[in-house]
């Protein structure tokens, strides 16, 4: 059985959006990671979806919310025909998602991987490379330049609540493993191996 990609979506008329079947725009970030988060994947299907973000990264492990820009079906998706080609939503690494694929690395086990990710968009990783990013260096932004531009790793829109807060998310709920739920607190970490372990001090229901 070949890999399975989940699709992005389907339009009036029943062409897909994130299909194999597509000759550009093969595979979307979001269904991939979402199918995980959601539990609507199987073991074998969330593994093969895993394989779907890694074939979707942009350059090393950034990832791309669209597998390669769109040039022709960008005019019949909803939001594509705002972006310019490589960039956003289409064919760029938008970086609220990039939370979501730490996320969905983590609960496959996989906290190297997670935490790779993690590292890669962090404002700290781009210290050295200001003249690149040309957004403070302390700060997430929205999106990046992929390397399908010629701009790639330039980065646009500082400052957005959004990306911080799926980052945030994906840090203490699901690397440090810390998530509230309706019978209690969950506690289930998936670090880095390299890490001998961590303290963390949560207030939860007004108690310690």
């Amino acid at each position: 059985m070949g890999r399975e990609v989940v699709h992005a979506g389907y339009r009036y008329d029943g062409m897909k959006f994130g299909s194999k079947d597509n000759h550009e725009g093969q595979i979307y970030l979001n269904p991939q990671a979402w199918a995980i988060i959601a539990g609507a994947a199987t073991p074998e299907q969330a593994e093969s979806f895993h394989e779907n973000g890694e074939r979707n990264a942009g350059h090393g492990i950034w990832h791309c919310l669209v597998q390669s820009t769109l040039y022709v079906i960008r005019f019949y998706h909803r939001s594509c025909p705002a972006y310019e080609s490589r960039h956003q939503g289409n064919g760029g690494i938008f970086v609220h998602t990039q939370g979501w694929a730490v996320m969905a690395e983590t609960l496959l086990g996989h906290g190297n991987r997670a935490y790779d990710y993690l590292k890669s968009y962090l404002p700290s990783s781009f210290n050295d490379k200001a003249e690149i990013r040309e957004i403070e260096p302390y700060v997430v932004c929205q999106s990046t330049h992929s390397n399908y531009s010629p701009g790639f790793g330039k980065s646009r829109i500082p400052w957005l609540s959004g990306s911080a807060t799926w980052t945030y998310y994906a840090i203490t709920q699901f690397m440090l493993g810390i998530r509230p739920g309706y019978n209690g607190i969950a506690i289930d970490p998936c670090i880095p191996s390299n890490w001998n372990g961590f303290r963390v001090y949560r207030k939860f229901r007004a108690k310690c």
